[in-house]
């Protein structure tokens, strides 16, 4: 709206924190004789004119901010006299269905679950969507955040997956590895992509785990995931990690 305005040279008439005033007329007031100098003459001839030009600008702002807007809101507004106080409630309106989308979409981001037969990735994906919009309404949702959302929204499935996730974060150094969102989906992707082609060798379900699944079915290959994550020196010597004592890995 204002760009339109802008482009009708009346955006000034918006700003109720800095009002255009509208000009003074007549400029000059007649003396008690009635008669006015030639100079003041068009001293009030010009104030005029300013005057006009502000009443059409202000008219056209008023116009404008009708016509963009649902009856309901222009009931209300068309109660005001000054396109200023117009846009002063149409913003009051607007910021307070935002501040109420913000809190429906963070809760629908908190209470997303996937079910053990899901899509993952379409899962991650309704994450991801969420916390785009949020951003672009000026609410970063916040790494570590959004990591234990990402970990919480999964199926019980994958808790021996993500354990080892994050053993894998807290025994290797933080500038060698470090857990982010981008990590996580990148990971959490992969291994439902692993499991989706076993099921389908297998002709089980879409999670590539079912319910009658045993231990050595619902584990996580480790040897895949150290690999990606240890240090080179590390996967060569395929013996421990020292950190506060000796940690053996098995692979």
């Amino acid at each position: 709206m204002l760009i339109a305005a802008s482009s009708k040279n009346c955006k000034e008439h918006f700003d109720a924190d800095n009002p255009v005033v509208a000009p003074k007329y007549p400029a000059v007031s007649p003396t008690v004789t009635g008669t006015l100098t030639s100079a003041q003459t068009k001293e009030n001839r010009l104030a005029l004119e300013d005057l006009t030009r502000f009443r059409e600008r202000e008219g056209i702002a008023q116009q404008l901010i009708i016509s963009m807007i649902d009856r309901g809101l222009a009931m209300r507004v068309m109660k005001k006299t000054k396109a200023a106080d117009m846009w002063t409630i149409i913003c009051n309106e607007f910021n307070g269905r935002t501040s109420a989308t913000k809190q429906d979409m963070q809760r629908r981001l908190h209470n997303l679950k996937c079910a053990d037969n899901g899509n993952v990735r379409t899962h991650l994906e309704q994450i991801f969507t969420l916390t785009e919009e949020l951003a672009s309404m000026g609410e970063a949702v916040p790494d570590e955040q959004l990591v234990t959302i990402i970990t919480k929204s999964l199926p019980p499935s994958y808790n021996a997956f993500l354990n080892t996730l994050t053993l894998m974060s807290e025994i290797v150094p933080n500038t060698t590895f470090k857990l982010d969102s981008a990590k996580l989906i990148t990971f959490i992707t992969q291994e439902y992509e692993r499991r989706s082609l076993n099921a389908k060798t297998r002709g089980g379900n879409q999670s590539g785990l079912s319910n009658g699944s045993t231990d050595n079915e619902s584990t996580y290959p480790k040897k895949l995931i150290f690999q990606a994550l240890i240090p080179k020196k590390i996967n060569d010597s395929g013996g421990e990690i020292k950190k506060d004592g000796a940690i053996k890995i098995e692979i």
